[in-house]
This record gives C-alpha cells, sequence and structure tokens, in this order.
C-alpha cells in the first residue's frame, strides 16, 4: 500500500516541479539518489495541500471502492482522468485479474428436536454450499487443532466453529477470527 501512496503523491508532485510556484521549497536535483528524491517528491505534495485535496476527492467523490466493486472502477477512472488533468503523461492502465468475494445470502435452520431459525453470517472469503443447502448432524468445535482431533468423527456432519471475534476498531478480530 506504501507504494500505492507514494506513487500516487509523486504523481501530483511531477506537475508542481514541471512548473514551480514561488516556494521556498527546492526542486529535486536528478543527481540525489531515487529514495530520497522520493521523498522530497512526496513532501512537497504533501505540504502544498493538493495531496490533500485530492485525497479529498477520491473519498468524498468517488466514495468506497472495494476490489473489483463498481466503486473500485469509478476509481480508476477517477485517477485516470485526475492524473491526465494534472498533466501527467503516459497515463494508462494495464488488464488485471483481481479476486473478488461477494457475500450471498445465507439462512440456517435448527430441524429438530423443534424447528428454529439461526441468525448467520458468512465471514469474508467463505466457501458457499450447493443450493440445495446442507442437512447434518452438527459437531462443534473450538478451533482448527480440535478439529484435526477429532480425525473422522466429523466425515459427513457440520462442523460448527464456536469461536467468538474479538471486537476490535482496527480488524484484527476479523483477522483472528478468518482462519
Amino acid at each position: 500500500m506504501r507504494a500505492l501512496v507514494v506513487g500516487f503523491a509523486l504523481a501530483l508532485a511531477l506537475p508542481a516541479l514541471a512548473a514551480p510556484k514561488s516556494t521556498s521549497l527546492p526542486i529535486v536535483p536528478t543527481s540525489i539518489a531515487p529514495e530520497v528524491a522520493a521523498e522530497r517528491l512526496v513532501g512537497r505534495a504533501l505540504v502544498s495541500g493538493e495531496a490533500f485535496t485530492l485525497a479529498r476527492r477520491l473519498a468524498d467523490e468517488v466514495g468506497a471502492r472495494q476490489t473489483g466493486s463498481p466503486g473500485a472502477e469509478r476509481a480508476v477512472a477517477w485517477a485516470l482522468a485526475t492524473m491526465k488533468s494534472l498533466g501527467l503523461a503516459n497515463v494508462h492502465t494495464e488488464p488485471v485479474t483481481v479476486p473478488r468475494w461477494v457475500r450471498g445470502e445465507a439462512s440456517a435452520i435448527v430441524l429438530g428436536p423443534s424447528q428454529q431459525p439461526l441468525a448467520i453470517t458468512a465471514l469474508g472469503g467463505s466457501a458457499g454450499t450447493d443450493v440445495k443447502g446442507l442437512d447434518g448432524e452438527v459437531i462443534e468445535v473450538a478451533s482448527l487443532e480440535e478439529l484435526q482431533a477429532a480425525g473422522e468423527r466429523v466425515h459427513g456432519k457440520i462442523v460448527f466453529f464456536n469461536h467468538a471475534m474479538e471486537a476490535t476498531h482496527d480488524f484484527k478480530g476479523y483477522g483472528g477470527a478468518a482462519p
């Protein structure tokens, strides 16, 4: 992700370098190491305020842009138009294959001893079932280790991972639940 941010900040700084405004920031000489030049260009883009303006426009005007979504397509079109309007040369896209997981409908019912609906959801990336669904005995485990220890006992059964997901503000709980 850092490379993308640095690349975009460089793209924002380049037009300013081509026609510098009056500023105390020096033009980056070509004789210095690329890493140093990149840091200076990023700094220039951030100091000018243009990087913040464009980041705000990306967030406010384009909005959410989950991989493979229509929002991601809007973001690519926005970035192309923006970079071209900034005077950058060789602005283009390249074909890529991007995996995308789409949450389908999920439902579950306890069939016996009395029928009861269950509230469920799938974690991102989880596999779906056949349209006919599943019907079978449920075996409860709390971990992958417990599943491995169960061996053949789970063959032909529905395995229920009874694992609480820790609520965090940084998505670490989600990552801990995903396995």
